[in-house]
C-alpha cells in the first residue's frame, strides 16, 4: 500500500512542476482534456485516488497526513458526482486563471506530492 501512496505522489510532484515551470501547456492540456471530459469521470479518478489514500494511510509513516488527504480527495469526488453543475462551473472557473495561479497551484500540487512520498 505505501508504493500506491509513492505513486499517488509523485504523480502530484510530476504535476506541480508541470504547472510551475510550462504553466501554459498545463492549462492548455487541462482545457483540452479536462475541459471536454464528462465530470463524473474525474469525480471517479478523484474518488478511487481518495480511497486509495484513505486505505493506505494505515501503512503510512504519518498515517493522519495521508488519512485526511484521503478523506479530502473522497469530499472532493463525492461533491463532483452529486452536484456536476457546481463543479462544471468549479473546472471552468480553473480553467480560466491565469498563468502565474497555475503556478501557485502547482506549487501547491508539488509540495502535497513530496509530502506523500516523504511521509508515505
Amino acid at each position: 500500500m505505501r508504493l500506491i501512496i509513492w505513486l499517488i505522489g509523485l504523480v502530484w510532484i510530476v504535476m506541480g512542476l508541470c504547472s510551475v515551470l510550462v504553466p501554459h501547456r498545463t492549462k492548455n492540456m487541462m482545457q483540452k482534456y479536462i475541459g471536454t471530459k464528462k465530470i463524473q469521470v474525474l469525480a471517479g479518478i478523484v474518488l478511487l485516488m481518495g480511497i486509495l489514500l484513505v486505505v493506505g494511510s494505515f501503512k503510512a509513516r504519518i498515517h493522519l497526513y495521508v488519512l485526511i488527504l484521503g478523506f479530502l480527495a473522497l469530499l472532493k469526488g463525492i461533491l463532483l458526482f452529486i452536484k456536476p453543475e457546481i463543479a462544471q462551473k468549479i473546472v471552468n472557473w480553473w480553467l480560466n486563471r491565469s498563468e502565474r495561479a497555475y503556478q501557485i497551484g502547482g506549487l501547491v500540487v508539488y509540495t502535497l506530492g513530496l509530502f506523500l512520498l516523504i511521509w508515505g
